[in-house]
Order: structure tokens, then C-alpha cells, then sequence
């Protein structure tokens, strides 16, 4: 079912994303932005700035017809043109967090730090923000995910829910976590607000269904846009999903290794979840290397004809 095009060299390389065709992938390391084709060919580089600051990139999206790009990076938030990543527009302390369009490519939603922010394109003017930390001000507070629909006006973010530690380093107060459902109209405005009760590991959209797949450690919760609960699963029993992406065929899940398991990748329906296939991958690499950080993630393409698994040294492509 999954057969091996080609391997990308890279370091330190963040998650891949997939234009909204599915026939070029974006990614990011320290050094810089990469775009590929479908099947790992090189089409551009570009240096990232380093502004003073080690380069770090945050968050990337493409516009719904796949002209443009946006990067979040180590403060700025930078809109690119897609055809050769050079900059179009700049915005100063929004680049701290996820990024992803909205409303047709005419908005983006970013995350820095306590706020949700909506953002006009191109002159990423803010139109307003909702500040989502409850229950604090914490010590730390991040958004740890965005996503919206490409072409309305829902986003959906989760956050930790924050947390302040007392002289000797133990935890002395925690906020809880949440999904914050917002119209990209009414930014200053939470729709829904879905406390958990425990952290969101991930956050993923799915544009054919218009489902949210909110990941908890080893559980799939699936809702619908109105937050209503439709089903959930647990892929690996009672171990981690340590992954978790959509495309129009399937779902494509990795779980956590740190207990014994070899890195894999499972395919999922995407209507009833049941088990489609799967592989192992990365095979071959020591265990202590695969022990090390890592972008972990398996990204593919919109008609799944294409999956980019992260491994320790790069990006491997795959056929599905």
C-alpha cells in the first residue's frame, strides 16, 4: 500500500505542508524554507532572516488557491509569494505561534502566546483578537493549535490551559485546557468554548467532511463544526498518537515509540475509522536516534496519492 518515491536530506526539518492541490509540500528548518513537488524534486529555497535571533518557523499555511504562503517565525509574521517564497508583507510580534487562512485566503488566523488574532491579507491589518487564557494570568499560556476552513469563516484553536510554578519549581496553579471555536467576522468573540480535561495533543480540520479531529493523548475525539461529539477512537489502544492528518482518503495516524513500538504509519477511513493498512517506517535507523526530538508527523498530500513522513535526517516521500 505504501511504496517509496524518494528521501529529502534535511535537518532539524518541521512538519511538511502540502499545498492545497497536493502537487508541492513546504518545509522548514533553522537555515531555511524549502519547496518541493509531489515527489521530492526541489523547486526553491530561500534563507530564512535572521533578524538579530536564531531563525525559527512556527507555523506555516497556503492560501486556499495556493498563491501564497504564510510563515510564522521568531516575531514577524510574513506572507510569501508561493511561486519563490519572497516576501509580500510583514507584520512584527504576530509570528509566535500557528498560522492558517481563512475566508477564501482573504484572512488569516495566528496564535501568539494568550491571543487569538484575525489578520486582513495583504496587509495583514489586525481586525481584532480574543485573548483565551482563563483562569490566570499563568506564567506560560501558548495556543498550541489553528486550524480553520480554508474557505469560511470558522476557526478553531486548543491551548493548555497554562500554568504558574512556585519558588522550588512545582507546579502551584494550572488553568484548564480548551477548544475555543471563533468567526473570523467577530474575532473579539468565542462561538464555543469546549473545556477538556486533559491537554489537546492535536488539532486537525477535515475540509471534506467538515469534521474536527481533536487528538488526547490516545484518544480521537471527532466533532462536528457546532462542537457536538460524533464518535472518537483510539488507534493504539492505550499508547499515544503522536500523529494525526486528513486527506480526501484516509487518516493518517503515527503512535508514540517511547515505550517499545517501531515508527509506523496507519491509514484510516475517514467516515468510520476503521483500519485501512499500513507500514512500517524509518526502518533501518538506530532506536536512539529515533529516540531523539523530533518533528514527528506523516503529512499527506489532498488526494493521498502522496504521504511525507519526518525521520530523523529529512523527509521520505511516499506512494499511497
Amino acid at each position: 500500500m505504501l511504496t517509496q518515491i524518494a528521501f529529502v536530506p534535511l535537518e532539524q526539518v518541521r512538519s511538511p505542508v502540502w499545498s492545497p492541490a497536493g502537487d508541492r509540500f513546504l518545509v522548514a528548518n533553522r537555515k531555511q524554507l524549502a519547496l518541493y513537488g509531489r515527489d521530492g524534486e526541489l523547486l526553491v529555497e530561500r534563507a530564512l532572516d535572521r533578524d538579530g535571533v536564531e531563525p525559527f518557523v512556527f507555523g506555516i499555511t497556503w492560501s486556499p488557491d495556493g498563491s501564497q504562503i504564510a510563515t510564522g517565525e521568531y516575531g514577524p509574521l510574513r506572507l510569501r509569494r508561493a511561486e519563490d517564497l519572497s516576501v509580500i508583507a510583514s507584520v512584527e510580534h504576530r509570528g509566535i505561534g500557528p498560522v492558517v487562512f481563512c475566508e477564501g485566503g482573504k484572512a488569516l488566523a495566528c496564535g501568539p502566546n494568550t491571543h487569538v488574532h484575525v489578520l486582513e491579507v495583504p496587509s495583514l491589518a489586525d481586525r481584532g483578537s480574543l485573548m483565551l487564557e482563563f483562569g490566570g494570568p499563568y506564567e506560560s499560556f501558548d495556543i498550541d493549535h489553528i486550524v480553520a476552513d480554508p474557505d469560511g469563516t470558522f476557526i478553531a484553536t486548543a491551548d493548555y490551559g497554562g500554568y504558574s510554578d512556585d519558588e522550588w519549581g512545582h507546579t502551584a496553579s494550572r488553568g484548564v485546557p480548551k477548544v475555543t471555536i471563533v468567526d473570523s467576522r467577530k474575532p473579539a468573540e468565542a462561538a464555543r468554548e469546549l473545556m477538556q480535561p486533559q491537554p489537546i495533543t492535536d488539532l486537525v480540520f477535515d475540509r471534506w467532511r467538515r469534521r474536527l479531529l481533536v487528538g488526547n493523548y490516545a484518544r480521537v475525539v471527532v466533532r462536528g463544526l457546532d462542537a457536538a461529539e460524533i464518535t472518537e477512537w483510539s488507534p493504539y489502544g492505550r499508547r499515544t498518537v503522536k500523529s494525526l492528518a486528513v486527506c480526501e482518503r484516509y487518516v493518517a495516524t503515527m503512535p508514540d515509540i517511547s515505550f517499545g513500538a517501531h515508527p509506523s504509519v496507519e491509514l484510516w477511513d475517514p467516515v468510520t475509522y476503521e483500519k485501512l493498512g499500513g507500514a512500517l517506517v524509518m526502518e533501518g535507523i538506530d532506536r536512539q536516534v529515533l529516540l531523539r526530538p523530533l518533528a514527528w508527523s506523516a503529512e499527506p498530500n489532498a488526494d493521498g496519492s502522496r504521504l511525507a513522513v519526518v525521520e530523523p535526517e529529512g523527509v521520505r516521500i511516499w506512494s499511497v
